[in-house]
Formats: structure tokens, C-alpha cells, sequence
């Protein structure tokens, strides 16, 4: 994160799902995972393929709380390391879902 960015979120009220990775240092993948586990939840009722609109002054808030970032972390680790098994199969290592998926 660099200045320009800072100065940008400072101004802004409502901040976007890039943003929030950003500040909380995730992939934008995760914040899907971190939603789906009501760790983060988005302003409104958006539908599913809407954009998803944060409070900054929340985010801020959470980044700064060092119990979130450890219920973050954790839940993160635990769905990556979930999502990496199963793409894994005895024998080729994995390979043949992981060619399937980037196909596709």
C-alpha cells in the first residue's frame, strides 16, 4: 500500500473488496472465504454477483484488532489448506484436477 492509496481510502466512506484485501493484506480470493464465514460482512443486501461495498471505518477498525486478524488468519489457513487437499489425488500429486481447473 502506498501513499496515494492511503490518502485515497481516507476520503472514502464506503471502500470496495480490493481495497479491504489491501488493507488487510489478503488475496481478494480470501474476502469471499472470510464473507462466507461472517467474519467480514458487506454493507446493504447485495445480490450475488454484485459489487460489494464495506465501511472503511470498520475494516480500519478490524485491522487494528489483533484477535480478528488471528480469527482471519486462521480460518484463511484453514480453507486454503482444505482447498489444497482436495485438489491433490494419491499418485500423481495432484495434477490432473489442477490442469482440469486452469482449463476450464
Amino acid at each position: 500500500m502506498n501513499a496515494e492509496d492511503i490518502k485515497r481510502i481516507e476520503v472514502l466512506a464506503r471502500i470496495n473488496v480490493e481495497d479491504v484485501a489491501m488493507i488487510l493484506n489478503v488475496p481478494v480470493g480470501g474476502i469471499r472465504v472470510l464473507i462466507k464465514h461472517r467474519l467480514l460482512e458487506p454493507l446493504g443486501s447485495p445480490r450475488a454477483n454484485a459489487v460489494r461495498w464495506f465501511a472503511r471505518v470498520v475494516i480500519m477498525r478490524l485491522a487494528q484488532d489483533e484477535k480478528f486478524l488471528h480469527k482471519m488468519t486462521l480460518c484463511l489457513e484453514k480453507y486454503y489448506r482444505e482447498r489444497n487437499s482436495r485438489l491433490q489425488e494419491p499418485g500423481d500429486g495432484g495434477a490432473s484436477k489442477l490442469k482440469t481447473q486452469t482449463a476450464a
